[in-house]
């Protein structure tokens, strides 16, 4: 019963990590939305100080012809006089209209800043650049789909699709820590990759290998390192980035899955482009494998047995 009882606070952060996330992607959208609106303003403003523009030429261009009229013909005066004061107040006005725009050109700079500075954005759930709001999505997809996963196995092996699918990698491939959190070694959980490339060979290599056993960046991520960009597994001896560069992969990353009392696994992308080192690529991946840690840590806690003495 114990257990039950942590499967379902495990299920209810789950749903509330998910409903956060939901709300987070409104208040972009709202953000998103109050910009809209602000563009529209200074774009109106803009098309009305361009109007006032053209009404003082005309009265300009009058005002020009009835005083070249007057001086040749000695008369008129009144009438240049009433012209040159309409193209005074004409002049006023136009400076009012364009203090209207340059008003509402800062609103709606200031409604971009805010959309894309937002707290979602800055808790992976961003407007601003079209790889973090990817990043969001993917997030949310294994919020969602890791909901059906009994233990961290489960979870790891749902997470290779939404990465693969929302951040554009070619292959993504979940290991989960062998012996316990930060274990030396880790077996694969689950292995995604693009129909496109038939990388089937590499697939089966994943399923059958054992991440980080003989040492190198695996290893070194799995015992508590930090995410490592690999720009070039054609230039590393590491078996596993051989495995990757014979099948065309030609840059990628390594990614921990940390829970609270260490890391639980790792996440592996790799793509057929030479990627250079991406700080945005590197910080949704890192975004997606927090998400990803606390389910995970959930997940284990749920799983375990508690046991109680009690009177009987």
């Amino acid at each position: 019963r114990v257990a039950a009882d942590g499967a379902k606070s495990a299920d209810e952060q789950l749903l509330a990590a998910h409903e956060e996330i939901v709300a987070a992607r409104e208040h972009v959208a709202a953000a998103q939305a109050e910009a809209e609106r602000a563009r529209a303003a200074a774009e109106r403003a803009q098309a009305a100080a361009a109007e006032k523009q053209d009404q003082l030429e005309e009265l300009r261009a009058e005002l020009e012809e009835a005083q070249a009229a007057a001086a040749d013909a000695g008369a008129g005066a009144q009438d240049t006089r009433a012209l040159r004061e309409q193209a005074e107040a004409l002049r006023i006005e136009l400076a009012q209209v364009s203090a209207e725009r340059d008003v509402a050109i800062e609103d709606l700079e200031r409604a971009r800043q805010a959309a894309a500075g937002t707290p979602a954005a800055e808790a992976a759930v961003p407007a601003a650049s079209e790889r973090t709001g990817a990043a969001a999505r993917a997030v949310q997809a294994i919020v969602l789909g890791t909901g059906a996963a009994s233990d961290l196995l489960g979870a790891l092996r749902m997470a290779t699709a939404p990465l693969a699918g929302e951040l554009g990698w070619d292959a993504v491939v979940s290991w989960q820590a062998q012996d316990g959190i930060g274990g030396a070694s880790a077996r694969c959980a689950g292995v995604t990759t693009d129909p496109n490339l038939g990388l089937w060979a590499f697939e089966s290599a994943s399923w059958g290998a054992t991440l980080g056993a003989g040492g190198g960046i695996a290893a070194g991520v799995l015992q508590g390192g930090d995410v490592q960009w690999i720009a070039d597994t054609s230039a590393s001896d590491e078996p596993r980035l051989k495995e990757a560069a014979a099948a065309g992969l030609s840059s990628g990353a390594v990614v921990p899955v940390r829970g609270p009392e260490g890391v639980l696994g790792v996440l592996e992308v790799y793509s057929q482009e030479q990627r250079a080192a991406d700080p945005e690529a590197l910080a949704a991946l890192a975004a997606v494998a927090a998400v990803l840690g606390r389910i995970g840590h959930l997940l284990t806690q749920a799983g375990k047995p508690r046991w109680g003495l009690g009177k009987m």
